[in-house]
């Protein structure tokens, strides 16, 4: 079975020095040993990179492009790639409205919508509260 990785699940199991680096490292090694298929989307990326490169004054980690291209190198050796497909959009208006999302939440409706393009039921995220309000999804945490 596919499940998404959040970004602040993929930024702790890269963080070695997070305090959450094992738990995120165990949870994806566990989940990938049961034979699940774990996978991020090009938003998760983003939003990867942006905390990557964003300075450390500004809660990001202070890397370098270089760095944070080996990071991301290193995420796509665990992580597959879901690419963005057509119906994504739709979806996402459709879950901005239904559950009447405003604020940055709108990028946690943005992974909910590409979870139902993909066929994908299940996150693993370390933001539960950030989708408790979708019925359609199943939260895991590490």
């Amino acid at each position: 079975m596919d499940i998404l990785v959040d970004s602040s699940v993929v930024l702790r199991f890269v963080s070695v020095d997070e305090p959450m680096h094992g738990p995120a490292a165990s949870k994806i090694e566990s989940l990938i040993a049961e034979g699940h298929r774990l996978v991020f989307t090009p938003q998760i990326a983003r939003e990867c990179w942006a905390v990557m490169t964003r300075p450390v004054n500004a809660n990001g980690l202070g890397l370098s492009t270089e760095e944070a291209g080996r990071l991301m190198v290193a995420v796509e050796s665990v992580l597959h790639l879901l690419d963005d497909v057509p119906g994504i959009y739709g979806e996402w208006w459709r879950l901005v409205r239904s559950y009447a999302v405003t604020g940055k939440q709108v990028h946690d409706a943005n992974h909910v919508a590409a979870m139902k393009a993909h066929g994908i039921v299940q996150i693993l995220t370390l933001d539960e509260r950030d989708f408790r309000r979708y019925a359609e999804i199943t939260i895991l945490k590490p």
